[in-house]
């Protein structure tokens, strides 16, 4: 059955449900939005494209930016629209597991994927476990080893092993930065709508430059 409606009892720290997340809720990121789902949808729905063209389909989606810029809601959404299973991992909550537990837990969580295709992997805060080699991590460690085709968030890609983003490992990144001030508006319009009364255009002039240098769980408090 699909994970997305039954938890295996081995992944049981792990969410498989699918997440009430839309594109819809997620106001200034049309853009990041339409290349995520050009991205993903052409490799998983028509991956015979990239054969017929000698390309092989990317194997490895990063998604980075600074905290709050709604990268983990967007891979959860696409997931959504997507109705393909759905596997959502926090890389801390591997990483805190014992001395070897954690290369077991990443391995299955791997196999799950694979056995369940089409799916979606997602691994949130991948930093924690592929970090610059003399921070704990060495670039053949178990993160490395079976990354395959798969879908990962972080707001330190500084911090990730230079090893990992060579191509073949990632093929494709994308970058969420603070929202601009057109993203900003965009964000005050969004929930303005689900206000009863109508903003100004004036006040949402001054709401777009009072939250400049915020991000968009910022601009949402």
């Amino acid at each position: 059955q699909a994970l997305s409606r039954v938890t295996p009892s081995e992944l049981a720290a792990f969410s498989t449900k699918a997440p009430d997340v839309s594109f819809e809720m997620l106001f200034g990121l049309d853009d990041r939005i339409s290349e995520l789902r050009s991205v993903v949808q052409l490799a998983l729905k028509k991956s015979h494209l990239y054969a017929s063209h000698g390309i092989r389909s990317p194997k490895g989606i990063l998604v980075h930016g600074p905290s709050g810029t709604g990268k983990s809601k967007l891979c959860m959404a696409l997931a959504q629209e997507m109705s393909i299973n759905f596997i959502h991992v926090k890389a801390t909550s591997i990483r805190s597991m014992m001395v070897g537990e954690s290369e077991k837990a990443v391995a299955e969580i791997f196999r799950r994927a694979r056995s369940t295709a089409p799916c979606i992997l997602f691994i949130d805060q991948i930093d924690a476990l592929l970090s610059q080699r003399g921070q704990g991590q060495s670039s053949e460690g178990s993160g490395d080893r079976v990354v395959s085709c798969f879908l990962t968030a972080t707001n330190r890609k500084e911090a990730l092993d230079k090893a990992i983003l060579r191509p073949g490992r990632f093929d494709y990144q994308i970058h969420l930065p603070l929202p601009s001030p057109e993203m900003r508006r965009a964000i005050v319009h969004g929930l303005s709508t689900r206000m009863p009364l109508r903003l100004s255009n004036p006040f949402i002039d001054r709401l777009v430059q009072m939250t400049q240098g915020r991000s968009g769980r910022q601009c949402l408090v």
